[in-house]
């Protein structure tokens, strides 16, 4: 017997601690929302609600952790719907995910750049910084996650050793990196360190970038 879906209990994916729940309360009729065909990932998709109305369970749906739960559960009576219309956009196979899934909030603190007394142009750059750095940071963990590795406690481990080797021609410049900090948490650090400074002396160095890259 299915279980019967009650998305009221859990009004927000973001308290949804288990995968597995939040896949069974999933409705797969959301992906309808996706462009059909084959170009769905050719150019950016922009989605615009109102709050609660499921956006952050659609992006939350194409997560590494996520993606290894319904690949691991496929055969359910509960998930096989959704695993049918997932394979049908390309996401996922009988192999695993087939696509790399990497969520960032921006709800995190960039609203505070406002307040900084810094000119236009200097806030922008310092946006763009952060940005890049938590995006490039982002990307390296859902990775892990991906592979099932965990993200290393102390950056210079054997996981990031297995994932630089693989670089062939920008091995030689990420080498510094691995008994530091993994790429972008100077970044980021730096960043956060010029939002914290109750000083002005930190100005002239101010960390940042000119576009968003990530």
């Amino acid at each position: 017997m299915r279980e019967p879906r009650n998305p009221f209990r859990l009004r927000a994916s973001e308290a949804i601690e288990s995968d597995t729940t939040f896949l069974k309360l999933f409705g797969p009729g959301m992906l309808e929302l996706l462009p059909s065909g084959q170009h769905l990932w050719d150019k950016p998709q922009v989605f615009r609600s109102a709050p609660g109305a499921g956006k952050s369970s659609l992006l939350r749906l194409f997560t590494p952790s996520v993606l290894l739960t319904l690949h691991s559960f496929r055969r359910n009576d509960d998930l096989k719907e959704l695993y049918q219309k997932m394979a049908e956009i390309g996401v996922i196979g009988e192999e695993g995910p087939q696509l790399l899934g990497v969520f960032h909030s921006c709800a995190r603190n960039y609203a505070t750049l406002e307040d900084l007394e810094f000119d236009t142009a200097r806030k922008e750059r310092l946006l763009f910084g952060l940005l890049n750095a938590r995006v490039v940071l982002a990307a390296l963990r859902s990775a892990l996650v991906l592979h099932r590795l965990d993200y290393p406690a102390i950056w210079g481990g054997s996981h990031s050793e297995r994932m630089y080797s693989r670089r062939s021609g920008a091995h030689s410049q990420w080498q510094h990196r691995r008994r530091s900090a993994p790429v972008g948490d100077e970044a980021r650090r730096s960043g956060c360190d010029a939002i914290d400074s109750f000083g002005g002396s930190d100005l002239k160095r101010l960390p940042g970038s000119e576009t968003f890259s990530a």
